[in-house]
Parts: structure tokens; sequence; C-alpha cells
């Protein structure tokens, strides 16, 4: 299985190289893909050839496997024989839907018929809204009253006036109906309709939120906490990198990030992961890291507790990690949009598109990569950009990237400030962003709004 790492701080990665054409080379993604993990094939494609070595990959596929002009299905069949696993790998339903070669989209819609959410996890922009339904007219106004002196009679409810009577006891006019009018255009469907958080609730007995290491849901967790107060606090997520751990995701915040989020009653959550799929499927989509729906509902629980117990803003829930930790970023603000606010992936992002768990409550996004330099098995600028284009296409109220050139989960300590300044200005569903005129001053020339 392939890991995704931080350089220095953990196990040795095995080289791609190491992995020969055939099933050894890696390519486990779960064959229950049905909501969370449909891969553009182009993406895919790029990915099966890196893993194979074949550094002229393009998206039509051209290893010398099947031929120039291979499909990825085709070509991926023909280097592994895994055709369950090659329809994941390009795109293509896991239950057999679609057909070799089908677009991201066709084979999304085949597999879920939801046309709207599948747009979002392609990249798509999603179809306009209708219009609005045609208006009803107004109803007959009544007539003037009989009239002795020949006077007018007054208007009808949506009609115009009615005709004056005749002069020695003639009857009222009968007022004209009113106009049927047509209804507003319907809004096109990039703009999510926003709303409240939806938190979940505890699954169990909740921990104490105090600073040190408990053992949660099976997970050594490293927790800083503040004093809860009368106003409500903020709490942050990081997670670690492939053989690293909370203390070492902790160590990457500067220490002025933790005072902060201290002083305000906050809570900070950095879990050390067991480095195996627990339970469901791989949600970061790649070729076997190991966070999984455990560590979602990992999250869910922590995020209900300390709502409940700590004061905690259910508007200010974030999330920021590094390398492997940076992918479960990306996939934790998809993959639970209903109350995630804001995240800072650190060499992270989406490695294939995800769909979100509520389209109508999207997060608010700032990437932090090496650009090129930034490459452990993939290049994490390109995971970046993917989680970039998905975030904004789905209408995220801000998104900003920041290549650093400082290569993998390289970040200097003052660009963590300025993610963590980016999250605690964005709120749940903050709209207009505060930073929609431009980047306050203190970020770098190398971050820009997308």
């Amino acid at each position: 299985m392939l890991n995704f790492g931080v350089a220095g701080d953990e196990s040795p990665l095995i080289a791609a190289a190491h992995y020969p054409l055939g099933i050894s080379m890696g390519l486990r993604i779960s064959s229950t893909l049905r909501l969370l993990g449909l891969f553009a094939c182009a993406a895919a494609t790029a990915t099966f050839f890196a893993a194979c070595g074949d550094s002229t990959a393009d998206p039509q596929g051209s290893s010398t496997c099947a031929g120039p002009g291979a499909t990825c299905f085709d070509e991926c069949v023909c280097a592994t024989g895994d055709q369950t696993g090659c329809r994941s790998v390009c795109g293509l339903g896991p239950s057999g839907c679609g057909s070799a070669g089908a677009s991201c989209v066709d084979a999304c819609v085949c597999e879920t018929g939801d046309p709207a959410a599948c747009a979002v996890a392609c990249g798509q922009p999603m179809p306009p809204g209708t219009g609005g339904a045609t208006g009803t007219g107004g109803a007959p106004g009544t007539g003037g009253a009989t009239s002795t002196g020949g006077t007018s009679g007054s208007a009808g409810l949506g009609g115009a006036a009615g005709f004056g009577g005749a002069a020695q006891g003639g009857m009222g006019g009968v007022g004209m109906a009113g106009a049927s009018a047509g209804g507003a255009a319907g809004a096109g469907g990039t703009t999510p309709t926003g709303g409240a958080p939806i938190i979940p609730s505890p699954n169990g007995a909740c921990p104490d939120f105090v600073t040190g290491s408990q053992q949660i849901m099976g997970l050594d967790t490293q927790i800083v906490a503040g004093q809860p107060g009368p106003a409500q606090g903020p709490m942050l997520f990081t997670w670690h990198g492939t053989g690293s751990s909370g203390s070492q995701a902790l160590a990457q915040l500067p220490d002025s990030v933790e005072d902060e989020i201290t002083a305000l009653g906050g809570i900070v959550i950095a879990p050390t992961d067991n480095g195996q799929v627990r339970a469901g499927r791989d949600v970061t989509v790649v070729l076997g890291v190991w966070y999984d729906e455990a560590d979602l509902a990992y999250a869910d629980h922590l995020v209900g507790c300390a709502v409940q117990n700590h004061n905690i803003d259910p508007a200010q829930i974030y999330v920021t990690g590094c390398s492997a930790g940076g992918l479960m970023t990306g996939a934790m603000s998809v993959l639970r949009s209903s109350y995630v606010a804001a995240a800072a992936p650190n060499s992270g992002g989406l490695l294939g598109m995800l769909i979100f768990e509520d389209p109508n409550r999207v997060p608010s996004i700032m990437t932090m990569h090496g650009g090129t330099g930034d490459n452990v098995i993939v290049n994490f600028g390109e995971t970046s950009r993917t989680y970039q284009t998905q975030l904004a296409a789905a209408g995220a109220p801000m998104v900003i990237e920041c290549n650093h050139m400082s290569g993998h989960c390289g970040a200097p300590a003052a660009l963590h400030r300025n993610a963590w300044e980016f999250m605690k200005a964005h709120p749940f569903d903050t709209r207009p962003s505060p930073y929609e005129a431009g980047l306050p001053g203190g970020f770098p020339s190398y971050c820009a709004i997308q």
C-alpha cells in the first residue's frame, strides 16, 4: 500500500519504480465508492502512469502496454488485469455502470442518478435553475355602486375601475380582471443556499476537554484546551502525515495560534492514527492512506461533545493538516461540509473529486503547497489545485492558493499564522468574504485569491 508522508519525519516510502506493472502497484481504491470517490479520468490516468514510471502520461494514455491512444480503462486492464479496480481508477461506476472511457460526469450519473451532485464532484458548473411559474391574473373587480349622480364606480380588487352609473339609478360597471405576470427566472445552480451548520450528536460518553493526551475512540489524541468562557470559542482539528503523530502535527502550529485558541476558550485536536483503515472506505481517495470513515465518525463525536459541553461555537469548526493529513483535511471539508467552516491544508487537498455531504454548505479554503517541488508519490501542487477547482465550482465563499515553493509540508510559521487568521475570519458560510476586496496586509505575495 502506498502512503503519503512528511519528509524527514516519516518511515521510508517505497518508490514508484519498485511497483512493476501489475496488481502489486497498489491500485487499491474501494469498490464501494458510490458517493465518495469518483476520479476524473484524466487525473486518475496521470496517477496511474506516474505509479508505473511512465513520464509521458496523458489523458488518452501513451504507455506501450495497450498502445498509443488507449483509454484509461484499456491501459489499466492491460497493465493489471483488474477490471474492478480499473473501473474505480478511471472514473467508471464500481457496479459496472458506464463504459470504458466514459466521462467523469456520465459515469457518476449512471452510478448515482444525481446530475447536480455529479457536476460538483467532477468540477463542472451545475445546470442553471428553471424559470419561475407564470403568475395568475387578478380577480375581476366589482363595479361601482348604483349612482344617482353618475359617479364612477371604485376600482375592483386586481381590476380596473368600474364605469360610472347612469344618472337615473343606473348599475355600476364591472371592473376588468388584473393582468397575468410571469414568474422570475430561476437562479443558477452554482451558489449554495447556505444556512446554519448541522452539528452531529455525540456518539457515547464525551471526553473531558483538558490539555494532555487521551485515548478517544481508539486513537491517542493530543488536546490543547482553554477554559470555556461566556463567549463561544473555536475548534481546530490538525491531522498528521504518514509515520508522524499528533504531537508532531501540533508542533507545526505556531505557539501564538495555540495560545490564541486557548485564550478564546477553544480546543485544538491532534489525533495519532493507527496506520490502517479501521472502518469503511479510504476517504482520501488515494492508494492506501489510512484516513477513513472511522476518522470522520471520531471527528463527528468530538464536535458534538465540544459544542455540547465546552461552549464551542458551531460556526467555528476548522481543519488543517500536512501531507496525508492535508488530504484528510480536504476530504473532511467536503465530506463534513455540514459543519466545517474553513480549511487550510498544508501539502494536501484532493487527489480525486468527492461528492459534498451537503452541497448547500461549502467551506472557505486556503491551500499551502510547494509547487512543482512538492512531490511525494504525487505532486501536492496538483492535488491542491484539484481541491481549489472543486470548491470554487461548488460556490465556496473564498478560495486562496499560497505556493510557498519550499517543498513538501514546507509552509513557514508565518504562513501557518496567516492560515489561522484566514480561518478565524471565515466562520461558517461567511458571505461575502471579508477578503472579497483583497488579501489583508501580512499575507505574502505568493498568496492569491482564486
